[in-house]
């Protein structure tokens, strides 16, 4: 991790941008399997 965003700063934005979509989805899809 930390030898992939040594070289481009971008990496961890785009990395962090991944994580965080992935977490909103996980907790709608979890929300919407409740829901029904």
């Amino acid at each position: 991790m930390k030898t992939m965003t040594k070289n481009s700063p971008s990496n961890q934005a785009i990395t962090f941008l991944i994580f965080t979509i992935l977490s909103v989805a996980l907790n709608i899809h979890q929300n919407y399997a409740e829901g029904n």
